[in-house]
């Protein structure tokens, strides 16, 4: 059958046909939902009520005279819950855009801790954020994307308890940054600091550093993390540029078996031993490195209840003088052998995963015969300076001596 008009009228009207295909296709694709920044406010009271409150930074398109679902779900951490996530609680509110793109600068939802069913003991939790149009059911962002993560102690008596509330003062002894100089744009602006309610306190998931993600990576910590690749069973986000890497090795039973734990800074300059390992990792064609920056203990520093976690980080294999030793320089032959032992501040987050690794409550990994990281609770407020701690001989360990104590 031939077309009644002419053919450049019926090419005509198939462009304008796939135009307004290709604009009815664009205009569903500007719809969308981000959120460009998140704090909590915790152990907030409203209307009688205590929760915590979340803020974020809400920038909807397209959605004009529409009106916008916000969803927020708590979520038990998956490594303790296992492969699918427990729901703890579902938050909802809407709204109408009146412009094409429109920006909420604080965009709140209230998490009550008393309609929340909060497993009771320490817990990770995360919560997601699904914004979606109400008529279409169209998802306007990621659906289930996290926003934010935290962690709540809920007692046997019913009773909650953030453990990720600003604690300024044991900050700054410890030497963080004051919560009012970060830039990072995930970072909680500082809050009217309020007092905690008294409570039967554990060691605790400490607050927040500024996170590693508002920085580049050095190029030595991206040397380090490609060399001990294959054996990485997490990366933690320890703050300050600072990360640390759960480890496993080739004589482990499974590859979800913790046999090291490595300390990885951002500035390398200070590990002598580490920097030429990984030069003769790369020397030599391994495929990987087997040591590195040890760390060996959490230490949680506890204040009128409240808490924020160091940990002590081990280098090997030196002089007193600080060089590398070498047992393939006979000039070195007999000289004393020491370790590099250092306290560092780290993250609530990677506390987190650090306390819930120890206690055995992690159902992706556990540790490969005995740990390789202790834990204590303190109520020092000061970082320990770094030192040196010599090695004792075989015959000082075989006539009951030990390793001195950092």
């Amino acid at each position: 059958m031939k077309c009644p008009l002419s053919f450049r009228h019926c090419t005509g009207m198939l462009l304008v046909v796939i135009m307004l295909m290709t604009m009815s296709g664009r205009a569903v694709a500007s719809r969308y939902a981000k959120v460009s920044k998140a704090w909590i406010e915790h152990n907030v009271t409203l209307a009688g009520h205590r929760g915590m409150m979340v803020h974020f930074n809400l920038t909807v398109g397209g959605m004009k005279r529409r009106q916008v679902n916000v969803e927020g779900e708590v979520t038990l951490d998956s490594d303790v819950a296992g492969k699918d996530p427990e729901v703890v609680s579902r938050y909802h509110s809407t709204f109408i855009p009146t412009n094409d793109v429109e920006t909420h600068r604080d965009y709140t939802l209230f998490v009550n801790y008393n309609l929340t069913d909060w497993p009771t003991g320490d817990h990770h939790y995360h919560l997601n954020l699904l914004v979606s149009d109400a008529s279409s059911g169209e998802d306007l962002n990621e659906p289930g994307s996290t926003i934010l993560d935290f962690n709540v102690r809920h007692s046997a008596d019913g009773s909650c308890l953030s453990y990720d509330e600003a604690v300024e003062d044991i900050k700054r002894k410890l030497g963080y940054p004051s919560s009012a100089t970060s830039s990072s744009a995930t970072a909680a602006p500082p809050t009217p600091s309020r007092k905690v309610p008294a409570a039967s306190v554990s060691p605790s998931l400490s607050s927040a550093l500024s996170p590693s993600s508002s920085q580049e990576m050095t190029a030595d910590q991206k040397r380090f993390l490609a060399q001990v690749k294959d054996r990485t069973i997490k990366l933690l986000d320890a703050g300050d540029g600072n990360y640390i890497v759960i480890a496993t090795s080739d004589y482990a039973d499974a590859k979800n078996k913790v046999t090291s734990i490595f300390w990885v800074p951002r500035d390398f300059t200070p590990y002598p031993s580490t920097c030429k390992g990984m030069k003769e990792t790369e020397e030599k064609g391994y495929t990987t490195i087997y040591d590195g920056i040890d760390v060996t203990k959490l230490v949680n520093h506890t204040l009128d209840g409240r808490e924020v976690s160091t940990v002590y980080v081990r280098e090997g294999y030196l002089l007193a003088n600080g060089k590398v030793w070498d047992y393939n320089d006979k000039a070195l032959k007999g000289q004393q052998g020491y370790f590099r032992m250092e306290e560092h501040r780290i993250s609530s987050q990677a506390a987190a995963w650090l306390q819930l690794l120890i206690e055995g409550k992690l159902t992706t990994m556990s540790f490969q015969g005995s740990p390789c990281i202790e834990m204590e609770t303190t109520d020092r407020l000061t970082l320990k300076a770094p030192r040196y701690i010599r090695y004792i001989s075989e015959k000082e360990w075989w006539n009951g001596g030990s390793v001195e104590e950092y």
